[in-house]
Formats: C-alpha cells, sequence, structure tokens
C-alpha cells in the first residue's frame, strides 16, 4: 500500500518503538487496543482498517484479554463509523 502512495495509519501502543514504520511514511496514532474511545480515535477518518493482535503468551489469561480486544476493536470501529474491518483472529 505504501508503494502505491496510500494512506496507512499504524494503531501502535508505543510510537516510539514503531519509529521504523513511520520513517517509511506511515502515520502512527498511540493506541490502546482494550479501549473502545481509544481505538475510535485511531479509526478517525479511516475508509479500512486490519487488525491484528501481537501473542501475549505471558499475560495470564490472554483468551480474555484477546476477547476484550476484539469487542474494543470492534466498538470503537462502530464509533469512528468505519465501514471495513479484517480482524485476524
Amino acid at each position: 500500500l505504501l508503494a502505491e502512495g496510500r494512506s496507512i495509519r499504524g494503531l501502535v501502543r508505543d510510537t516510539a518503538r514503531a519509529a521504523a514504520w513511520a520513517a517509511r511514511g506511515v502515520t502512527l496514532a498511540a493506541t490502546d487496543l482494550t479501549d473502545a474511545s481509544s481505538v475510535a480515535r485511531g479509526f478517525e477518518g479511516v475508509e479500512a482498517a486490519y487488525a491484528m493482535v501481537p501473542p501475549a503468551p505471558a499475560h495470564p489469561d490472554p483468551v480474555a484479554l484477546y476477547a476484550g480486544v476484539a469487542l474494543a476493536v470492534r466498538a470503537g470501529a462502530r464509533q469512528a463509523g468505519l465501514r471495513r474491518l479484517v480482524f485476524l483472529s
């Protein structure tokens, strides 16, 4: 998408850790994927999104974490009026 000149926004926990993506032209938005309002702010003005949650095997309850993220991403997408969402599960 970047090679096609498309605008890309990356919703990330830590923008400093994603600096290499910013250097390639990705606009970064610090986002808490467990908070629907934070996700909605990240999705504002976006046409479509591909959402993926990195593995968290050390989390005490990773299944609950992933479920919570899925619900927050869905709610945030709805709040922002996102028309297309692909969620990798």
